[in-house]
């Protein structure tokens, strides 16, 4: 009986260290506190990838609509994510304000239940040094060629006229006048992808 006691007590420890340390479905509340820069990263080297690779309808070159700034959207795998999970994250390859460093890691997103919705966290705010201040997000692709941001808390939104090649910051206002859906990305590149693999969606 005290043996059994024991074996339990042992349990209750790993499941309280397991629930502490969550992985899968989780790694979107794990990510950095502030962005990592991939360096070496380049349009080119983005573009040579998204056209020789069997790629995700999702996976691809974009642009915000309110600025010029241009994002990579891949596939991503770390050994902190399961290597069954599917995750992406969103790059930077070019933007108005030169100090902003291309392959800045700008966000990280996952597959919904839903088709072409995606849960994720974009970092909202720039310190000079990097992206900071990750917020969660519900991006909805539509047409293959467009992406909109919703914010999850109602009331915050990307303020898009802040991404100025003077200060480049993704600034977190309240703006309750504006349908936060309207803000997102068109597909720059591949416009037509030769060959997309799709997660299969039950």
């Amino acid at each position: 009986m005290k043996r059994l006691l024991a074996f339990l007590a042992a349990m209750g420890v790993l499941l309280v260290v397991k629930a502490a340390n969550p992985i899968s479905g989780s790694f979107l509340d794990q990510i950095p506190t502030r962005s990592e820069v991939e360096e070496g990263y380049t349009e080119e080297k983005a573009e040579h990838y998204f056209s020789t690779s069997a790629i995700h309808r999702i996976e691809g070159i974009w642009q915000f609509t309110a600025s010029a700034v241009i994002v990579a959207i891949e596939r991503f795998h770390s050994e902190d994510v399961p290597a069954e999970a599917v995750c992406y994250r969103m790059v930077l390859l070019r933007a108005p304000d030169r100090t902003i460093e291309p392959g800045s890691v700008m966000g990280y997103l996952a597959p919904t239940a839903k088709r072409d919705v995606y849960d994720s966290r974009i970092y909202t705010d720039f310190d000079g040094l990097g992206f900071v201040s990750a917020k969660r997000f519900t991006i909805t692709m539509s047409d293959d060629i467009r992406l909109s941001f919703k914010p999850e808390k109602k009331g915050v939104k990307f303020n898009f006229n802040r991404l100025l090649p003077r200060s480049l910051r993704f600034g977190v206002s309240m703006q309750d006048t504006r349908d936060a859906s309207l803000d997102g990305c068109v597909r720059v590149f591949p416009l037509t992808p030769e060959s997309v693999v799709e997660p299969i969606y039950l």
